[in-house]
């Protein structure tokens, strides 16, 4: 697998375990279980990840300069992060930490 595609899957599992934070907390589904709704915006982030045009140059979509999503999922998206944003840290520990890692150098390096 080549780095671009390591991006985008690492992308994705990130983005679902913060959905999946959200979901859980907030809908009150079970543990690992998506809403309709979390599900179809998951879905959404990932079908974007997956057709980026900058992933090449990018860590994640919270750095990028292009925003590729549509404004209703974008608010979307900002609540999901702000929700779980903080309570990544104590459930994923290690991805928490590498996200804020690359991101953190991504500005870096900007």
């Amino acid at each position: 697998m080549d780095a671009i595609e390591e991006k985008r899957r690492e992308e994705i599992r990130v983005v679902g375990l913060m959905i999946r934070v959200f979901c859980e907390k907030i809908h009150k589904t079970g543990a690992g279980m998506l809403c309709k709704d979390c599900q179809e915006l998951l879905e959404y982030v990932t079908s974007r990840i997956l057709n980026c045009p900058r992933m090449k140059e990018k860590t994640f979509c919270s750095v990028c300069s292009t925003n590729c999503y549509a404004p209703a999922r974008r608010e979307q998206v900002r609540q999901v992060m702000h929700f779980s944003g903080p309570r990544m840290l104590l459930r994923f520990p290690i991805a928490s930490l590498r996200h804020k890692y690359y991101e953190w150098k991504y500005k870096r390096e900007r």
